[in-house]
């Protein structure tokens, strides 16, 4: 296809835009409430109405079909369409739900484009470092480079990931090269940082040192391992310097740390620890300097990442988070940098996935101005804690922001760890509410199988499946392959993998627990088509009704965060017969069985009611005084026959028997009479009837209307067709008689 047969993007969508705006304008001015009522009196709104509420559904519809078919949602279908009582509910829920899917589509679409999302096995399978560069290109006016996709660079790592659910153990670098990890729960330098004592200098006033320019300070890229020994010897000259760390988390179970930007009073940094994480340990020489004093923001996760990174620990540092707190001002850096340099620092990077290689230009802008005005921060902070001092009783907020960050350093990484009966709580929180001990016991068994996938993919939890899927699971209790991706949109590549796995596991809970996932589901469909209940949305549901004597089950409809009370519906099995009886609610999705034994009481009753229906039948019993009712409505209707035939034959005589039914003609010839009867009345009451230009009254012979239209035009005020006709020869003829009488 040539360019030139493609429209330019931008003046499609402002083509687009100007016609919804005008569309907008028009329903605005549309009538509501009493208005639109007495509006939906004539006969031509709703007609109008129920038009444009189509045409305006078929073009949402073709906005539709370009979402993938798994998440389409056909808006006209006939239980949508004009007529149905539940229509604007029904509409609305589904507007509601296409425009998520579109707005889901559109951030698919542009994760592609700015390669944040992989297809299928690539997700698992790809290399990261050279190829990603070879596969960048340049574009924009910005010079910002992307890739076509996102790489996983836990693959190319010299020391594999440890996602086990054994406890972290600290890893020591020493001098010589070699390396040693530390017992479990154990600090390696935990002696050094208690002992440290803060340096004189640090606690007297000093002058505010004013920040370089953002333009003119040299930034330094550094992603070799020679430019690391340089950035170590350049930092081991100061007596300060700025620290902040780039983390992502999402498509790793731990977590990596992606990027490090560290600032002098001269000079702005930017390492790429990917590149560099089996050289990152050499920094310790900087870290734990304590001579030289590092400042950080919020160093509560920057301390653990390092050591589960890199085997970095700090000693000698201060946290500016700590100090805003100290002081009672927001703890943000953000409002650290506009409050105390002017400069209003955009965080749209914040959440930005870091592992982009090459790494934009946009994005290193926003990564060095978090460390480049955090030791101007440092300066005014240090100032206000030492003018705080004014009361015995607080002391010296600079040395309490200092022994705070000293416990923020004696703080040690711990890996994720499950317990297999209790994490799930925890985590789930207030959503297990409404829950039944069958679908808790599935949502322990998905939600622990999750963590272990996660685990094995080095994926995160909600990457392998969000909560709410495992909500829904444990609430609809699928048993089929298919059921289960449909509670798992979006689907990711692990559960499309293990879907068979996933899928015994939830059919052994359930059978655990009682239930017999397929004699029972067939028994019970079988019950309910006998009853007349069948839910052809609940053909296929897994949970089975117990026939055990003595039984019966109480079957609860539950539906997550509807907000709405739970249906019930009591399923009684005594001996061999069933008795259901049901009141279902359109908006349940699931049925949970708890079974329990019915009272003496019950069963009493129910022999009672077994020995009544045995020996009688449901009488029908009529209505007081319904004979007499039905006899006085028939004699009314035939006087009103009578009077009718009556009238009739008074103004024209006896009507053909085909009249009313196919005589078209006889009703011309009614039309005529009554057309000339009405000049007659009119020139009675003085009216005057327009007369062709020199033409006399008698002149003017009652014409026959000879179509359709001549008679709606006729008898326009008092409506339109054959319908209004009849009207207007009734009105007539009531006139004439009335008039002779």
């Amino acid at each position: 296809m040539s360019s030139e047969s493609v429209p330019d993007a931008k003046e499609f969508v402002e083509a687009a835009f100007q016609t919804v705006r005008q569309y907008c304008t028009f329903a605005s001015s549309f009538p509501t409430n009493d208005d639109y009522e007495y509006q939906s009196a004539f006969r031509g709104f709703p007609r109008h109405v129920a038009k444009h509420a189509d045409a305006l559904l078929d073009i949402m519809d073709a906005c539709v079909a370009q979402i993938p078919k798994k998440r389409r949602i056909v808006l006209s279908s006939n239980s949508l369409r004009s007529g149905n009582v539940l229509q604007a509910a029904q509409r609305h829920t589904a507007i509601m739900e296409t425009v998520d899917s579109l707005l889901e589509n559109v951030d698919h679409l542009l994760d592609e484009a700015r390669g944040q999302r992989l297809h299928g096995d690539e997700q698992l399978q790809v290399a990261f470092g050279s190829a990603l560069n070879s596969g960048a290109s340049s574009g924009g006016k910005s010079g910002q480079t992307q890739s076509a996709t996102i790489l996983r660079p836990q693959l190319t790592f010299e020391t594999p990931v440890d996602n086990s659910h054994a406890k972290f153990r600290a890893t020591v670098h020493h001098a010589d090269g070699s390396t040693s990890l530390c017992d479990v729960d154990t600090h390696p330098y935990a002696e050094l940082i208690e002992q440290f004592k803060v340096p004189t200098l640090q606690l007297l006033p000093t002058e505010d040192k004013q920040y370089l320019p953002l333009e003119t300070t040299p930034l330094t890229f550094v992603e070799t391992v020679e430019g690391l020994d340089a950035l170590i010897a350049a930092l081991s000259a100061c007596r300060e310097v700025a620290v902040d760390l780039e983390h992502h988390d999402f498509r790793s179970f731990q977590g990596i740390t992606c990027l490090m930007q560290l600032s002098t009073r001269s000079e702005d940094y930017i390492v790429d620890v990917l590149r560099l994480r089996s050289h990152m340990h050499r920094l310790n020489r900087v870290f734990l300097d304590t001579n030289i004093l590092k400042v950080f923001h919020g160093a509560k996760e920057d301390v653990r990442w390092l050591q589960k990174d890199f085997g970095l620990y700090v000693a000698n540092m201060f946290d500016t988070g700590i100090a805003l707190q100290t002081l009672h001002m927001p703890h943000s850096l953000a409002f650290a940098v506009d409050h105390f340099c002017g400069v209003r620092l955009d965080k749209k990077y914040q959440t930005a996935d870091w592992r982009i290689r090459p790494v934009p230009s946009e994005m290193i802008h926003y990564a060095r101005q978090d460390t480049h005005y955090l030791l101007y921060v440092h300066d005014r902070l240090k100032a206000l804690l030492l003018h705080a001092e004014g009361r015995a009783s607080v002391g010296n907020l600079l040395v309490h922001v200092y022994q705070d960050s000293r416990r923020l350093c004696l703080t040690r990484y711990e890996k994720p760890m499950l317990d297999v009966d209790t994490t799930y709580r925890e985590a789930m929180g207030k959503s297990l509410g409404g829950l039944s001990a069958t679908q808790l016991e599935v949502l322990r068994v998905v939600f622990n199988w999750r963590d272990q996938a996660a685990r094995d993919a080095d994926e995160s939890p909600p990457a392998i499946m969000h909560a709410s899927a495992i909500l829904q699971i444990a609430s609809k209790l699928p048993t089929s392959a298919k059921e289960i991706l449909a509670c798992c949109a979006p689907v990711s590549l692990v559960v499309r993998r293990d879907i068979g796995h996933l899928c015994d596991l939830v059919k052994k809970t359930l059978t655990e627990n009682g239930i017999d996932c397929e004699a029972n589901a067939a028994t019970r469909l079988a019950s309910a088509r006998a009853a007349g209940r069948v839910d052809p949305s609940s053909a296929s549901s897994p949970l089975g009704v117990p026939q055990e004597h003595g039984q019966f089950e109480e079957q609860v409809s539950y539906r997550p965060f509807s907000g709405l009370l739970p249906s019930i519906s009591a399923t009684v099995a005594l001996g061999k017969g069933l008795l259901s009886t049901s009141t279902e609610s359109p908006n349940s999705d699931v049925t949970v069985s708890t079974a329990f034994t019915p009272s003496a009481w019950f069963r009493a009753m129910q022999a009672v009611e077994n020995r009544t229906a045995a020996t009688s039948s449901d009488p029908l019993v009529p209505l007081p005084g319904a004979n007499i009712l039905a006899r006085v409505a028939a004699a009314q209707e035939q006087q009103r026959q009578a009077n009718a035939a009556k009238a009739a034959a008074k103004l024209l005589g006896p009507l053909p028997e085909t009249y009313g039914r196919n005589g078209d003609e006889n009703e011309e010839d009614l039309d005529a009479d009554c057309i000339q009867f009405s000049r007659e009345e009119e020139a009675a009451e003085g009216l005057e009837t327009p007369t062709a230009p020199g033409a006399s009254d008698e002149e003017v012979p009652a014409k026959k209307p000879q179509t359709l239209e001549d008679m709606t035009s006729v008898y326009e005020e008092l409506g339109t067709g054959r319908s209004g006709r009849r009207k207007a020869q009734k009105e007539l003829a009531n006139k004439k008689r009335n008039r002779n009488e």
